[in-house]
């Protein structure tokens, strides 16, 4: 089923030159990668049903991969898929992926052609106020990666976690974690440029307020994480789940190949990778971990008081 549709985005991709793509922010995620990141969903099979989020979906990559693992793995319950996808070119594309999958895994969708941002409720503070929209189970996303004006109407909409004129990515994150039902999970593929810096202080606030982190993927090389792309940022792949009970470690992955065949693990001490100021430090290793507690060790020293 995936390589059925890995195959029709390779043709469409063909079809679309670079500079077009890079405009819309469009970079389509690899076979390799979507198996990947669907891997690393904690899946409850003993459910009647679960509902998937793939919003800015474009050819349906990532929800068939996950889908592809629920069916390996024996899943006997209803999937329900929910997309969302504007760009009219790749529309017919999604329509005939997802209509194959519905006819060969049993799964029902709905695609809609309306903009994921501006069209449903966010609830900046779900604590006091609660989610007035749909949630799901499991989001999963590789997000458009475009910066928009202050006064565009997805800034406008979501304010709260907005500095200057914000990326979509994180707009597309912070509304998933909105959609993500309490203890589900989120998978997505973004660049790291929100792990720190003021710019992206008010995200990393809601993100953390509502999810912790278990789980962070970083590529060696920026070339190997999007077929055929020449992607500018250094990408990660990060998992949250929905609840504020932080786990003692966060797994932390890195690879240089596009297949992960030379994965490389490490358990880092979950108030080693997220500290106090909520800044996001993607340590790989024993000795990245030293020199950064020492650092904070020096640096609390020196503060007076």
């Amino acid at each position: 089923m995936l390589s059925r549709i890995v195959e029709n985005t390779g043709h469409f991709m063909s079809t679309v030159s670079k500079a077009e793509r890079k405009r819309y922010g469009q970079f389509f995620t690899n076979a390799a990668t979507a198996t990947f990141m669907a891997s690393l969903f904690d899946l409850d099979m003993s459910g009647p049903s679960i509902d998937i989020l793939d919003a800015g979906a474009g050819t349906g990559i990532l929800c068939a991969a996950l889908v592809q693992r629920l069916v390996d793995e024996g899943y006997t319950g209803r999937i329900n898929v929910i997309c969302y996808e504007t760009d009219g070119r790749v529309l017919p594309l999604l329509e005939e992926n997802m209509s194959f999958i519905a006819r060969h895994r049993g799964v029902s969708y709905d695609i809609r052609r309306e903009n994921y941002i501006t069209s449903q409720p966010f609830a900046a503070n779900q604590s006091l106020f609660g989610v007035q929209g749909e949630t799901y189970d499991y989001v999963i996303g590789n997000p458009p990666y475009k910066k928009i004006p202050k006064e565009a109407e997805e800034a406008k909409a979501m304010q709260s976690v907005c500095h200057g004129s914000p990326n979509l990515y994180f707009l597309f994150m912070a509304m998933g974690v909105c959609n993500l039902r309490q203890g589900q999970e989120l998978v997505y593929i973004i660049p790291r440029s929100w792990t720190s810096g003021a710019y992206f202080k008010k995200f990393r606030d809601y993100l953390l307020s509502n999810c912790v982190i278990t789980d962070i993927h970083l590529f060696d090389s920026r070339d190997k994480v999007f077929d055929k792309d020449t992607v500018l940022q250094e990408t990660i792949i990060v998992k949250v789940k929905k609840t504020m009970a932080a786990p003692e470690s966060i797994n932390m992955t890195t690879s240089s190949t596009s297949d992960f065949s030379d994965i490389r693990h490490y358990n880092a001490p979950y108030g080693t990778v997220v500290a106090k100021n909520r800044i996001v430090y993607l340590v790989t290793n024993d000795q990245e971990s030293k020199v950064l507690n020492a650092i904070k060790t020096t640096s609390m020293r020196r503060c007076p008081g």
